[in-house]
């Protein structure tokens, strides 16, 4: 839900996927844009209520590549976060910064590579890698409220395990449990 109460929902068709929004006070849904050709996932509301971030696959590509996309809902249209990734990773968990003006995403990295989580600045594209697991891959769960850590879910052969990623890079690991689960962070 936006903060001005507006409900945004996507529906799957044989055409693709599609973005619609609602008032929560009732009306007529709106068909807002058309999000994919194929099936998206991890669709996420932006805190400012004006983008929605998604994984999709690429036309003509492999269909278990995702790509992570991002929908202007007032301009009513979807762009490629990244033109070139570097890994050629599949993409996983996309979320936003607290603020809304980046997204930090997973990659599942080429044989032999780790896998970091990036963060992406919507502005200008740039990339920041979010400290990098020992081995494995770390998928973005939940940014503090100062964006100063980060929790995350750390994928190797040998299983996964949630921690957190403190600003230095290093990471903490609370578990190797699968029925750990971050709630949340209270803020001072």
């Amino acid at each position: 839900m936006a903060p001005d109460g507006t409900v945004y929902y996507s529906t799957a068709t044989a055409a693709g996927d599609d973005f619609w929004f609602v008032s929560a006070s009732g009306g007529n849904p709106v068909r807002l844009l058309h999000a994919s050709d194929g099936p998206t996932r991890n669709s996420q509301l932006s805190h400012n209520g004006q983008r929605i971030v998604y994984l999709a696959r690429l036309a003509n590509v492999d269909p278990q590549i995702q790509r992570t996309f991002v929908a202007d809902l007032s301009a009513a249209s979807v762009s490629l976060l990244i033109e070139e990734d570097p890994l050629l990773g599949i993409h996983v968990g996309p979320i936003w910064t607290p603020d809304s003006s980046s997204v930090t995403l997973g990659r599942v990295p080429a044989a032999g590579h780790v896998g970091a989580a990036i963060t992406v600045n919507l502005e200008d594209r740039s990339l920041r890698e979010i400290g990098s697991p020992a081995s494995g891959y770390d998928v973005p769960l939940l940014w503090s409220p100062d964006a100063a850590y980060i929790a995350v879910q750390t994928f190797r052969d040998t299983g996964s395990s949630i921690g957190i990623v403190a600003p230095d890079g290093r990471h903490l690991e609370l578990g190797t449990s699968i029925s750990i689960d971050v709630i949340g962070w209270l803020s001072d």
